[in-house]
């Protein structure tokens, strides 16, 4: 038995967003980060721009992400 060496996992923020991009059902990614409560009011918007800039429609679904492209997405919203 060997210990396997991992990387860090996400950051708060990149967990945080994670889990407001899942947490509508039949939303597209940028609906559901603007139904969170503590979402600013330019966060669809924002979120739709990021999607494209990382290569996605700006209608896109969360579960179409892969789980780097979350930490891509969150860069692009400046979120650490």
């Amino acid at each position: 038995m060997g210990l396997e060496r991992r990387p860090p996992g996400p950051s708060p923020a990149v967990r945080d967003l994670v889990h407001d991009a899942f947490a509508h059902r039949r939303k597209t990614l940028a609906r559901s980060l603007a139904l969170a409560s503590h979402a600013p009011a330019d966060i669809r918007e924002r979120a739709q721009d990021a999607l494209e800039a990382i290569g996605h429609p700006a209608e896109e679904r969360a579960e179409r992400l892969l789980p780097d492209e979350f930490r891509r997405l969150a860069a692009e919203l400046s979120i650490r």
